[in-house]
Parts: C-alpha cells; structure tokens; sequence
C-alpha cells in the first residue's frame, strides 16, 4: 500500500501532522495550489468543513498576517524540537506538549469563551517567549539547526514545557490566518449560543413571570421582551431589534399567556439549533455494518495508507469509537479495513505544512491534517479521533463567531464534556446511540 501523507494534530484545539511518505519531512511553507475539495451538496459545513489549507500562507489581506506568519514559523519550529529532543526516548516516556489533565475544566466554555485576534495572539506569544527559558526563546527564534540537546541546566521535559505555550500561540495564529477569510459569514447573530442558554437557564423564572403579567410594571415588561428577543437571531434568524418590534403588544397587561406561548416557542426553536450540533448528522456511505447479538460492528474503507500508519490510525479509531456497556462487554466497534478503490467511499488521510485540521464534509472521505507535528502527539491523536467523528457523521459541537465589535473571533465548546466539542472531552453514550440510530437504524441523529 502507498501512503500519500502520515501525521497530524488539530486547529485552535490542537494540531498535529507529518508529511509526505517520512514521517519527520523537512517542513516548508506551502505555496502551492492544492486542488479545491468542493463540498457536495448534501454534506453539512462547518467551521473546519470550508477550509483550504493551501490557503494558509496566502494571506496577504489577512490583519496581521506579516506579524503572524513569524509565530506559525516559530511554533513549527518548536514542534521539531520537540520531536527531536526525544527521537531516542520510548514513546510511552516521552513529555507531551498537551495533557487531558492540564485541560479538563479549561476549555473554552459559553462562560468563558476564547477571543483572539492578531494583537491578543501577539500578547500571549510574547509572554509565551518571555516565560521561557532566555536559551530555549533563542532556540526557537533562530533560523540556524535546532540543537539535538536540551540547553544546559534544562531537561527535555522543561524545553517542552516552554514549547507547550508558544504551541498554544501557534494554533491560534493558524486558525486566524485561515479563517479570517470567512469572518463576514460567521455571524454572531446565527452563531452564538449564550443568550438561548441563559434563556433556559432562566426559563423557569420567566415563566412565574408570565404567570403575573398584569401585576408587572411597563418597565418589567419592556425588560422581559427585550430579554427574550435576544435570541430571535438564533431561532428566527431574525434581528433581536426586529423581533423586540414585532412583539412590542406582548407589553400590555392582559398578553401574559401570548408572552409565554413566545417564550417557550422560542425555547424550543433554540433548543433545535441546539440539539442539531449533535449527533449523526450524514452517515458515510462507503461503510459496511453487520449485527451480532447485541455487537454492532461498523467497517470503514480506507486507501493509500502504508501499514505503519493503518496500524496506529486504527488504534486511534479503536480508542474512540469502541463502545462497552455498564458490564464491560462491547456492544458497538468502528473498525478499518483497506480497499484498492481510492472513489468517495474510501477514507484517505492527506497532510498540509500549517494546516486548520479538517474533513472535506460530514461523512466525507479525506482528513486533512498539519504536516508540523509528530504523531506520538497525545494532541495529533486526541485530534484525528475528533476529525475521524466527522467522517462517522458528526458535526462540532462548538461553536465560532466573528464579534464586529471586539474585531476578533470568539470560540466555545456546547459541552466540554463532549469530544466533538472540546479535546478534552471524551467518547459518550450519545455517540454509540447516535451511531445505532444512524447506521442501524437509519434515523436523524
């Protein structure tokens, strides 16, 4: 078997990679046109779904770019020490730029969401540098070989530990040079979650309020519609100031019973926006599934891949999506096998210097992957089980937004619980559900 590309990692979440046919290439920008994935029709986008990674080092009219283009260096050049203070160390001993420990309850959240730009990615790059050792932040600046040894006084643990923040900075850098081009489509308006799950946090306290309309004050009631058209642009795609309008009658003291029925309409409409970031949204089409008992075995075909890397990419397959029940016996497995048919059906991997880690469509048929991190990353293989979710049928369950007025971009995880929405989160029940009704069952999510 030929193998077009090993390695990998994952975007503002985590990266990963190698190149083509070695896995530890020189690394070099990549100017070249690639070829445009074109999404088909019945596929659904998303953020990382309409991603070109050819695109990454053509960012003239990018804000930012000339600054940022010298983070995305440094931050590939501090993955190659990495990989290179450790070449002789055993894979299981060797310190990781990201550990599931040092994430869970730090991910990006609706209460504390991610807002980054070129000037806040600049600010934490600079304090990334100057946390570091002065010997490792000249290591990494400089153009000459990187040094095969730690610099004295320090272990390879500690230069990893330096490099684990500037990695950080560098996954920023990447999803902000290539997004930026779709910042006027990612709305706020259609995108932000917050005001329909404080909505429903509050739901039952808005309710008792509907429940005395007339005894309320105009000001508490004005107060009440106001507060609930703010999730009109999520549910009705309609503008919170357009929908405070329409629903300005709901003010007189005998609408009570109108301003509750609004208000659980509401609920509900944000409720499906919400529901629909889960679940098997397209099932691929190339599978084969059989049923023994209470196993369900899911097969996916796969082409191009060299055995070393059809070995560690089925383990990572195996890892997450193999599913037990409460007693420890396994009720539903994803598993590989390689086909000579490289058509839609067959799963292919493909890697991209400075890539945003992606899929070309939910139950598509090519990940790609950075070509800027070696594989025995806990990062590149947290990062392909999330993208191979997408190939499964998953959608992100964050979500990412432009803000006009803070000009930068904001980024939250639904669940951090979840893995599709956080690299911290883990496999649920929900998945193997999900995967039952679609794939068994042939039903929505």
């Amino acid at each position: 078997m030929r193998f077009s590309g090993v390695l990998l990692f994952a975007a503002a979440l985590a990266l990963a990679g190698c190149a083509k046919q070695s896995p530890y290439p020189v690394k070099a920008p990549v100017y070249a046109a690639v070829t445009r994935k074109l999404l088909p029709a019945t596929r659904q986008p998303d953020i990382g779904y309409l991603l070109d990674p050819s695109l990454l080092y053509a960012y003239r009219d990018v804000p930012g770019a000339d600054a940022l283009q010298e983070v995305v260096r440094v931050g590939a050049r501090a993955l190659d020490w990495v990989d290179l203070l450790q070449k002789e160390v055993p894979l299981a001993e060797r310190a990781q730029i990201w550990r599931r420990a040092d994430h869970v309850g730090h991910e990006a959240s609706p209460a504390a969401p991610l807002i980054y730009n070129p000037d806040l990615i600049l600010e934490s790059y600079r304090k990334a540098l100057a946390a570091a050792p002065a010997s490792v932040a000249e290591a990494l600046q400089s153009s000459a070989p990187l040094p095969t040894l730690a610099p004295h006084g320090l272990s390879a643990k500690e230069v990893v530990a330096a490099v684990r923040e500037v990695h950080t900075v560098y996954s920023r850098a990447s999803r902000w040079l290539v997004l930026y081009q779709w910042h006027s489509s990612l709305t706020k308006a259609s995108r932000d979650f917050r005001s329909w799950l404080k909505l429903d946090r509050e739901h039952v306290a808005l309710t008792a309020l509907t429940q005395q309309w007339s005894q309320l004050t105009n000001e508490e009631r004005d107060h009440f519609v106001g507060k609930i058209s703010e999730v009109c642009p999520l549910a009705y795609e309609d503008s919170a100031a357009k929908c405070r309008s329409a629903f300005s009658g709901l003010k007189d003291p005998k609408k009570g019973d109108k301003a509750r029925q609004w208000l659980e309409i509401l609920l509900t409409r944000g409720r499906r926006v919400y529901d629909a970031k889960f679940g098997v949204h397209e099932v691929h089409d190339g599978v084969e599934t059989t049923t023994k008992g209470l196993m369900h075995l899911i097969a996916m075909p796969t082409y191009g891949m060299d055995l070393d890397f059809f070995t560690w990419l089925r383990e990572r397959v195996t890892e997450g999506w193999s599913f037990k029940d409460a007693g420890g016996k396994q009720t539903l497995k994803v598993q590989l096998f390689d086909t000579t048919d490289s058509g839609p059906d067959a799963l292919k991997v493909e890697w991209e210097n400075g890539a945003l880690p992606h899929v070309n469509g939910i139950g598509g048929d090519v990940i790609t992957m950075d070509a800027n991190a070696p594989r025995w990353l806990e990062h590149t293989q947290t990062v392909m089980r999330h993208e191979f979710g997408h190939i499964l049928g998953f959608l992100d369950c964050y979500t990412e937004f432009w803000d006009d007025e803070l000009a930068s971009f904001n980024y939250y995880a639904l669940d951090v619980t979840d893995a599709m929405c956080a690299l911290s989160g883990q496999f649920l029940d929900r998945h193997r559900d999900a995967l039952l009704r679609g794939y068994f069952l042939h039903t929505a999510r």
